[in-house]
């Protein structure tokens, strides 16, 4: 997963890092064996597997590009659609050819694909998607890795910023997952929606 900006100039978005770091923790969150069945990307055991690149690029640097760029991976990983492969093998060796046949293809097998919440604190304060000028006046960032479908949090990540207390955290928490769930209803019909107009898949 890359995050890059189409404004070369600017290395450090905002007091979350930069856009390497939020490349590395969305690569953290997405690969995780709770997000997606990593043995299905397999061809040959040991040998061959798929790889999958997700390039983002950022248009608009105005605040909360991490949870933006989050939403951009989850359709990616939803959307992706895999060819077919059939291994044979000759004189001792396995070959693979590559069904062109979209109809064949498959979707990636995903066990649970979750949404980036990233919460901005100041004061006593909780502001979700943030305008530049609040990320930069809060206190703390936090960053949650939420699964929509069983409302679970299994990452948090923290910038280099601020302290919290534990009564603060769970009473977050608590809000992450409410927020998550309406997220999850807004995004589902959003998709439903978008796929029901996309043309076939053509392989080139």
């Amino acid at each position: 997963i890359d995050v890059k900006s189409i404004n070369k100039q600017k290395i450090i978005w905002d007091r979350f890092g930069t856009y390497e770091k939020i490349s590395n923790v969305l690569q953290l969150i997405y690969t995780s064996p709770n997000c997606l069945d990593l043995k299905t990307l397999s061809l040959i055991k040991c040998q061959k597997c798929w790889h999958i690149n997700v390039d983002i690029l950022v248009i608009d640097d105005n605040g909360n590009v991490s949870d933006a760029s989050g939403l951009a991976v989850r359709t990616v990983l939803l959307l992706l659609k895999i060819p077919k492969v059939n291994i044979t093998e000759v004189d001792g060796f396995e070959e693979i050819e590559i069904d062109e046949d979209p109809l064949q293809a498959c979707g990636l097998s995903i066990i649970s694909l979750p949404f980036l919440l990233t919460v901005n604190i100041i004061g006593k304060n909780y502001i979700y998607d943030a305008l530049p000028i609040e990320e930069q006046c809060a206190d703390l960032l936090i960053s949650f890795g939420v699964c929509a479908e069983t409302n679970r949090i299994f990452s948090i990540h923290f910038d280099e910023f601020g302290t919290i207390t534990i009564d603060k955290l769970v009473d977050i928490s608590k809000s992450v997952k409410k927020i998550v769930i309406r997220m999850n209803s807004a995004y589902t019909n959003a998709m439903d929606s978008e796929t029901a107009t996309l043309p076939k898949i053509q392989w080139i």
